[in-house]
């Protein structure tokens, strides 16, 4: 088997209510699907981050690629290891769509789910968190009223989606978020775990001078508040609650010195930042070994991501936390198969060989085409 082609194609998709964060506000996700094809007529469907850049990438790369066995991924990844030295993040965006689309194909060669290539399902069912954030219909309101209208957003999705772990975007405003937090420990009495990411907006005195309020509340963990390993590790040596980070570990370099200066207790993976299925699944043996949590880390992924985000959660035993999910924030999506439907807390993990998800060729055109009108979706 080899490989004849790969299309790399950006897509945009509306979110179906804009999405804010200490980041900015976005209305829509751009996210690069790719479709890797053999000589006997199979084709393997990736997805991974950003857009133009990504696909460019991709493209630069593809003549090298060409003639390769797409299920020798091990031996791909390695030609091609020096990638995210001279791409950065794009880098190891591109190689994670690749390795996905190989993956896929190697599900499907085999008649197998993903899961079960992995090693197995530890778990068919994967807990998911809720995510709570300042929402248009919000504005104008601060202090406590803004609180309250968080914390009904919340319940809500306690309601709706069964949760039991639910999560608050934060802001530049960590006193707000503060009373963001408690509104919402108020509103469940302790019955759901919290979770708050201000995406490392707070400053290291900040977030000292809050933690014997949030040691209150009923923390599942605290997530980015300072930016970099030291900061993080300064907080921590006070916080007596868990710490996670997708944004000061997010390479294997990071992982030795995050470790020795105690600064995290769980690692948020994702399989497009750390350049695909594989170095991820080597990410959980080393948090195995060093003691740490794991769990999977949410960037408006659409189907075909989520469900190869389900898979590696099903096969790792080492993920011991609910894994994020934007899914339900998208508008529309790209599959055939619906993965916005979260019940009970849980998402199904996809059956079928490889992903267990199809292209809805319709619906793939019709995003693509907002891409090619509207450009890449920043913010």
């Amino acid at each position: 088997m080899k490989i004849i082609s790969i299309q790399a194609t950006p897509v945009n998709v509306p979110l179906s209510v804009p999405f804010s964060s200490s980041v900015g506000t976005r209305a829509s996700t751009t996210r690069t699907v790719v479709r890797v094809r053999t000589d006997d007529g199979l084709e393997g469907i990736g997805e991974t981050f950003r857009g133009r850049p990504t696909a460019n990438i991709i493209a630069t790369l593809t003549p090298e690629v060409m003639g390769l066995d797409p299920l020798n991924i091990d031996g791909l990844l390695h030609k091609f290891k020096m990638t995210p030295f001279f791409y950065g993040y794009m880098g190891f965006a591109a190689l994670a769509g690749i390795e996905m689309a190989c993956w896929d194909l190697l599900g499907k060669v085999s008649g197998q789910p993903l899961a079960v290539l992995l090693g197995g399902y530890t778990r068919e069912k994967i807990e998911v968190s809720a995510l709570v954030f300042k929402k248009p219909q919000h504005r104008g309101l601060k202090g406590r009223a803004l609180a309250l209208a968080l914390a009904e957003d919340g319940k809500e999705l306690v309601r709706t989606q069964g949760v039991k772990v639910v999560k608050l975007k934060g802001s530049h405003d960590p006193d707000q978020d503060l009373l963001n937090m408690e509104a919402l420990e108020e509103a469940f009495d302790g019955s759901v775990r919290l979770r708050v990411d201000p995406n490392a907006a707070w400053k290291v005195a900040d977030t000292v001078r809050m933690l014997p309020r949030l040691r209150k509340l009923t923390m599942d963990y605290l997530e980015d508040p300072v930016e970099g390993l030291d900061a993080m590790a300064r907080v921590r040596q006070e916080a007596r609650m868990p710490m996670a980070t997708n944004m000061c570990v997010v390479k294997p370099d990071d992982l030795p010195a995050a470790f020795r200066l105690g600064a995290v207790d769980v690692i948020l993976a994702d399989v497009h930042k750390w350049g695909g299925i594989t170095p991820t699944r080597k990410l959980a043996g080393a948090c195995e070994f060093l003691g740490l949590d794991m769990s999977m880390h949410s960037g408006s992924e659409l189907g075909i991501s989520t469900a190869a985000h389900l898979h590696v959660a099903a096969a790792t035993r080492v993920i011991n936390h609910p894994m994020d999910t934007t899914l339900t924030l998208q508008e529309s999506d790209i599959i055939n198969e619906r993965l916005h439907d979260v019940k009970d807390g849980v998402l199904p993990v996809p059956g079928g060989p490889g992903l267990g998800v199809t292209i809805n060729e319709e619906l793939f055109r019709y995003h693509a085409g907002l891409n090619e009108r509207d450009g890449d979706s920043t913010s």
